[in-house]
């Protein structure tokens, strides 16, 4: 039977009248309907999701759909961070790391606090000359000005033949002098330098009992201070351990090596970097000193490896093949 529905010039049927029923003579679907559109169906359905629901409808479930995954996300994401700085700071060798760095800035203070005492006292006494700062914080804290100085006490601190030089100095300064005021401040700024000497001696033996628990195979190659700096500069004892032996003989030595890198070789690669500071490598020859930073440093590797994984104190071991190293190295044996 001929459908009755069916037009030519449409698919459906007749032209935007929309699509013909199931059985001939039937009601055309969504013709008869407020909203029925040229497509066959309202205004404001997707065809892309069933059901046939609004496509606002559509977009604000899955506009809320993918918060909820942000807000999921966001949360797996604080957690994560929370386990890894927890680990950060539970882990073995965090209060060295502080310490060693803590030194540091009490270095930088105290050089700091030095210069300004020096400037300052030099304005009262041009003349005063003296190698130890130390000593030289002490004098200027009992005395103030050149116009106090004692010469009893003045032996005690720095010798019967300096104080004799700087009494004389003294006498014969063409300094400006200071008013009580300008000395008692003084005076006050050289505590402070002496204080900060004296914090940095505790934490100096701070850093030696700690290492001697934490690197102990690290800090009995080269030394307490070393070991702790090569540790800060790794970040943990784990990184440091994981470090090949060619990344701990220049670590500390950056801005050298990237030059290195970045003038395609036209300025020399470093030989060594913190390990520099070990007693075995300062009181080296230059021309040995390469050689011998890379000796030591594949030592440190194994030792670091040894301190992270099994705790063994395995470095008389090491400490004897690298004295071998280092006597063939002296002889003029081996690679260059």
């Amino acid at each position: 039977m001929k459908n009755r529905n069916f037009h030519p010039s449409s698919r459906f049927g007749g032209p935007g009248k929309g699509g013909p029923s199931s059985r001939p003579g039937g009601p055309r679907r969504f013709g008869g309907r407020p909203g029925g559109s040229a497509s066959g169906r309202p205004s404001g359905f997707s065809p892309r999701h069933g059901g046939g629901q609004p496509r606002e409808a559509v977009n604000q479930a899955s506009i809320q759909s993918r918060d909820r995954r942000k807000v999921g996300h966001r949360l797996f994401l604080l957690k994560k961070a929370k386990e890894m700085v927890r680990e950060a700071y539970t882990g073995k060798g965090a209060s060295l790391i502080q310490a060693i760095r803590a030194i540091d800035d009490l270095d930088s203070a105290k050089s700091l606090l030095f210069t300004r005492m020096d400037e300052w006292f030099k304005i009262n006494f041009p003349e005063f000359s003296i190698e130890s700062e130390e000593t030289y914080a002490k004098i200027v804290s009992n005395f103030g000005s050149r116009e106090s100085i004692d010469f009893g006490k003045l032996s005690e601190i720095a010798g019967e033949a300096k104080a004799t030089t700087l009494a004389s100095r003294a006498n014969e300064s063409f300094g400006s002098p200071l008013t009580i005021q300008q000395a008692n401040a003084l005076r006050d700024l050289s505590h402070a330098v002496i204080a900060l000497g004296e914090s940095r001696r505790q934490l100096e033996k701070f850093v030696g009992a700690e290492a001697d628990a934490v690197l102990k195979n690290v800090a009995h190659l080269s030394d307490a201070l070393v070991a702790a700096r090569l540790l800060s500069a790794a970040g943990s004892l784990e990184k440091l351990a994981e470090m090949p032996s060619s990344t701990i003989q220049v670590i500390g030595a950056e801005k050298s090596l990237f030059k290195h890198l970045r003038t395609h070789g036209r300025s020399p690669p470093p030989k060594h970097g913190l390990i520099f500071q070990s007693p075995l490598l300062r009181s080296a020859p230059k021309d040995q000193r390469g050689r011998i930073a890379r000796a030591l440093a594949g030592k440190l590797a194994i030792a670091a490896k040894a301190d992270c994984f099994t705790g063994n104190f395995i470095a008389p071991l090491l400490k004897e093949q690298l004295e071998e190293r280092l006597a063939e190295i002296r002889r003029g044996k081996g690679k260059a």
